[in-house]
Parts: structure tokens; C-alpha cells; sequence
């Protein structure tokens, strides 16, 4: 990992946690390599699942009562294509945000999450899992010319011309 002297410690690679008790007021560089196997895509039928690496950078501003998290993931998701059902890889570049505060008033935003300051750590896990998701196109193709699946047989017709494709 690159970035502040401490950087290794601030960000836990296999939860996805910020060690909140260990950032300097100011800004927080954090470049590494984390572990997206424990992110879940059971409720989301395109995205079968994320290679286990993935790179990620995060600015994080520490000031006063809020910590507003900045950053670029960049990984490969496995989709399953909406025409011919088949699994294949397309390699993200996604931007992550998001802001945690512990003062209530500031909490009011959509965006931003109330943490309590008693808490050691705080996860950037559900912005990933969001933004992963949002990458996602609404109909992933396995390529632009994908000829699906036969509508009576269900042969994926990208391998194979069954009679009723020839008819």
C-alpha cells in the first residue's frame, strides 16, 4: 500500500473497514489491493460474482465530526448476459463516495451515514457493493451481436443453429 506512513493500518483489506482512530485531521491517501470476496450479489441476478482483487484508491477528508471518503475501484465482475445466459467477465472502473458523520444534524443527507465516535471502525463495504452494482449495465451483453437463446428450444445460438433458428 501506498500513501501515509500509517495507510496500512487505516484500511482493513479483508472487511473493508477504516480504522477511524488511526486518520490524521486532513486528508488520508490510500492506495491497495483488497479482498471483494465478501461481497454478496444473491439479490442481483447479473452479477454473478467479482474476482477477489481488486484495486482500490481512497481520499479520505477527516475534519471536525465527518469523514467524506473519495476513491476509484477498479476490478472484474462476472455477469451473466440477459440474451444467451452465459457468464463472462467485464472489468470495472468505478467511482466510490461516501460520508460518515457523527452528528446527527449533518446525518439529515441521503448520502451520508451517522456513525458513533465510540466505534473504532467504520466500513466503506455497502459503497462498494452500491457502486459495483450501479456499474452494472441494464441489459449485460456478452457482446453487442449476442443472438440469445432460441425462443422453443433454448439452444444459445451463438454456438449452435437449431431448426427452428434455420426455419
Amino acid at each position: 500500500m501506498k500513501g501515509d506512513m500509517n495507510s496500512k493500518n487505516i484500511l482493513n483489506t479483508q472487511d473493508l473497514s477504516i480504522n477511524q482512530h488511526i486518520l490524521k485531521s486532513g486528508n488520508n491517501s490510500i492506495d491497495a489491493v483488497i479482498d471483494l470476496s465478501c461481497l454478496d450479489f444473491s439479490d442481483n441476478g447479473d452479477i454473478i460474482s467479482a474476482e477477489p482483487e481488486a484495486s482500490l484508491h481512497l481520499d479520505i477528508m477527516f475534519r471536525n465530526d465527518t469523514l467524506i471518503c473519495n476513491g476509484n475501484l477498479k476490478c472484474v465482475l462476472i455477469l451473466s448476459c440477459a440474451r444467451c445466459l452465459c457468464h463472462f467477465k467485464v472489468k470495472i472502473d468505478e467511482n466510490i463516495q461516501r460520508t460518515f458523520t457523527w452528528d446527527p444534524d449533518l446525518a439529515e443527507d441521503i448520502d451520508t451515514v451517522l456513525i458513533s465516535p465510540e466505534n473504532n471502525t467504520i466500513t466503506i463495504l455497502d459503497a462498494i457493493h452500491e457502486a459495483l452494482i450501479l456499474s452494472v449495465p441494464l441489459k449485460p451483453l456478452c457482446r453487442k451481436n449476442c443472438l440469445g437463446l432460441c425462443q422453443v428450444c433454448g439452444v444459445d445460438l451463438n454456438k449452435d443453429l437449431c431448426e427452428h433458428a434455420r426455419n
